[in-house]
């Protein structure tokens, strides 16, 4: 109740040194704390239930006098009162609001242009020892674009040594594996063609019921049948029967059953539905067969449906002359359809076929069966005879399925080959991650046990089990999170980590071993995939040296670190006159597109040099949300600076000189944060662009309310400015804390 430090590393001693400081610091102010005071205080925190006889079990428990304990209270509370003065309270003011809210909304365009600081680097000038040693002792114990007392300070050099990690991993890389990998076989190759491009046909009609559809099309008619109450499987009759085949001469009686005159069927009592139907596409020995026995054709469909869709398709072609037909013909009686004649439009859901005179229809019908027709009968026309040949029939339908050719099975095995690849990649991935753990713990064991293990001889171990498995084994140096993240010797670092959860945000290898804590090395194990290269790692953390400030030029990796520096700052006022030289030259063609203005203009001016790049930043804003919204919706958005298209690590200069009071026209130069480049811009377009626009910006703000993301922006600001106080009032009073006093904790 009475702590006072927020830090989580710090001691007993020190909250009690801060908590004496803050009594002397509200000594100085005039502070003073009554009995009174604390009587109030004490029944705001028991929420008015403390009485007078509990107050005394209490003090009797503690074993001090009513005075010890009401002295003692009101010296906490005079510290508690001393935190409200000394750290205070900030909120931003309306006006900061106003700014935060147009970060947020004015947008920009401008022609952008870069200097890159580097090309103006002598690299034959070499700085004397005298130099570097004055620049080492300036900056040694800061941190490059942080100033003494913590402030962001950019393009401030720095060589506190940041924290570095070395990691080893076996990766399994897909060129790698795919040689130890078994080519797939002709039947493996002819069974995924079949399972990916053929249909299956089913071997009979038993199974899942399909759908029923009536495939007896009703026979060519100018009329409609008289009689619909006909069974299913009979085709409506018109007022000309069918022309019956000769094999089957009940077919006249079977047919007769639907017409008008209901004329008694002779066929035989025995006879089947399923034989009628036979006999009407003129194959009995298919009709006495079991419709599951029958072949299937392309398209399983059963035999006895395909000779149905082919009468259908006969309705459509020209009516052949037969002979008989022809005989019949007389000058007088010219047949009523000619081949050019067109198809007589379907009446009532049918296919009508051109009328022919009775005479014929009789003379057909006595000529193929040998008996005289009926007198019902006897007006009905012959039904359009079947294509003779297959030069009749309509083209088949194509087919879009690839044939199985040597190009066709050499993707589907280079398809079989990748799959396999990628799931050996997987198999190994796994192995290698176990046999990390495993050696990762016997690293840990004593050194007395017989299963332990040296760094060196784990790592020995770990080379030769790659050897065996087609992996490589690979030893990073110490790097930084940037170094390990920017270099492209070491792959692992920008693969994803296979977390196993998914309460758990992805993340690349580089913030995995970095959250780790610094004491745990071997015992820091992962996996993680490369989707870019198709590439999996099994990876551990080998060494963690935490962040350090140097003692001399002695080590070689902080002595190149300040010969850069140096060589840098030397170079940092040429590529600012450059990026001057470039803005007038921008300013005084004002109308001229950048682009053609700088066309012929070098970066350096030299003629060796490289030409500037013009890039054009369309409609961008100081600030943005990000994309992705918060998972959890109490969460507050994270505002972030707009990443600007060409400029890379942009500051707080950058922005302000970009955005801030630019209007179109204008030409900007700033630096980025760490003063690597100059970038010259020329601005093209702002919205609001004029006062009036802007007053109906003002206008939406001040009635929107304090939105979510203006509100994120000041707690982002006030966290910049926010200090150590209690570091503050131990450098005031002079407070040193002994490294044997912390120990005796």
């Amino acid at each position: 109740m009475f702590g006072f430090s927020s830090n989580a590393e710090s001691t007993p001693v020190e909250d009690i040194i801060l908590g004496e400081l803050l009594r002397r610091e509200a000594n100085e102010q005039g502070l003073d704390v009554t009995e009174p005071m604390v009587t109030e205080f004490i029944k705001e925190m028991t929420q008015q239930r403390m009485t007078q006889k509990l107050f005394n079990e209490i003090r009797s428990q503690m074993n001090v006098s009513e005075q010890e304990l009401m002295k003692a209270l009101q010296s906490e509370l005079k510290a508690k009162m001393a935190v409200r003065l000394v750290l205070g309270q900030n909120y931003p003011t309306p006006e900061a609001f106003w700014n935060f809210y147009q970060q947020l909304n004015v947008r920009q365009s401008a022609d952008l242009v870069s200097i890159p600081v580097d090309s103006f680097i002598d690299e034959s000038t070499e700085p004397t020892e005298q130099q570097l040693q004055e620049l080492f002792l300036e900056y040694r114990d800061s941190v490059p674009g942080v100033g003494p007392t913590g402030e962001l300070e950019e393009g401030r050099p720095g060589f506190v040594q940041p924290r570095r990690i070395q990691v080893g991993y076996f990766e399994a890389t897909f060129d790698d594996i795919e040689t130890l990998v078994e080519p797939p076989t002709e039947e493996e190759i002819q069974t995924l063609y079949e399972e990916r491009y053929l249909r299956q046909v089913p071997e009979s009609m038993d199974g899942p019921a399909l759908p029923q559809f009536d495939l007896n099309f009703p026979a060519p008619d100018s009329t409609p049948a008289a009689d619909e109450s006909a069974a299913p499987d009979t085709q409506p009759q018109s007022d000309a029967a069918p022309e019956a085949p000769a094999n089957t001469p009940d077919s006249e009686s079977a047919d007769s059953t639907a017409s008008e005159d209901d004329t008694p069927a002779e066929a035989p009592a025995n006879e089947s539905s399923d034989s009628t139907s036979a006999e009407e596409s003129g194959d009995e020995s298919e009709a006495e067969a079991p419709i599951e026995d029958q072949p299937a054709d392309d398209s399983g469909m059963a035999l006895r449906r395909r000779d149905v869709n082919l009468q259908q398709v006969a309705l459509f072609q020209e009516e052949p002359e037969s002979e008989e037909a022809a005989e019949t013909e007389t000058p007088e009686e010219p047949a009523t359809e000619t081949p050019e004649a067109e198809p007589a439009a379907p009446e009532a859901g049918g296919l009508q076929a051109p009328e022919v005179p009775a005479e014929e229809s009789a003379a057909t019908d006595e000529g193929e069966t040998g008996d005289a027709p009926s007198d019902g009968d006897a007006e009905q026309p012959a039904a359009p005879a079947m294509p003779d040949s297959d030069a009749d029939l309509p083209p088949p339908p194509s087919s879009d399925i690839p044939e199985l050719d040597d190009t066709l099975k050499m993707q589907l095995r280079d398809e079989i080959i990748r799959e396999r690849t990628l799931d050996e990649i997987q198999k190994r991935s796994e192995a290698a991650f176990q046999k990390l753990i495993d050696l990762g713990a016997r690293v840990l064991m004593e050194e007395s046990d017989p299963e332990y293990l040296t760094a060196e001889q784990a790592r020995e171990e770990a080379e030769q089990y790659a050897e065996e498995n087609g992996l490589s084994y690979v030893v990073t140096p110490m790097l930084s999170f940037s170094e390990m993240l920017d270099s492209e010797d070491y792959p692992i670092a920008r693969a994803r980590v296979d977390l196993k959860s998914q309460l758990r945000m992805p993340m690349s290898v580089v913030e995995f071993v970095f959250q780790s804590s610094p004491a745990a090395t071997v015992s820091v194990v992962g996996e993680a995939d490369n989707l870019a290269t198709l590439s999996s790692f099994a990876f551990w953390k080998l060494d963690d040296k935490d962040q350090y400030v140097p003692e001399s030029l002695e080590d070689a990796r902080v002595r190149e670190q300040v010969v850069e520096t140096w060589k840098e700052l030397q170079a940092r006022p040429k590529a600012r006159e450059r990026a001057d030289a470039i803005a007038e030259k921008l300013r005084s063609a004002p109308e001229t597109p950048a682009a053609e203005v700088l066309g012929e203009t070098t970066v350096t001016g030299s003629e060796d040099s490289l030409f500037l790049t013009v890039r054009s930043v369309e409609n961008v804003s100081w600030m943005e949300m990000p994309s992705v919204p918060p998972l959890n919706f109490m969460q507050t958005p994270q505002v972030r600076a707009s990443r600007i298209p060409g400029v890379e690590d942009a500051g707080p200069t950058f922005y302000e000189a970009f955005f801030k009071n630019a209007e179109p026209g204008d030409v900007v130069i700033a630096p980025n944060a760490n003063e690597s480049a100059y970038y010259v811009a020329r601005i093209t377009s702002r919205n609001p662009s004029n006062e009036e626009e802007l007053n109906q910006m003002r206008q939406r703000f001040l009635s929107g309310g304090l939105q979510l993301p203006v509100m994120a922006l000041a707690q982002q600001t006030l966290g910049q400015y926010r200090v150590d106080w209690g570091q503050r009032l131990f450098e005031k009073h002079g407070v040193i804390i002994s490294e044997a006093e912390i120990r005796e904790q």
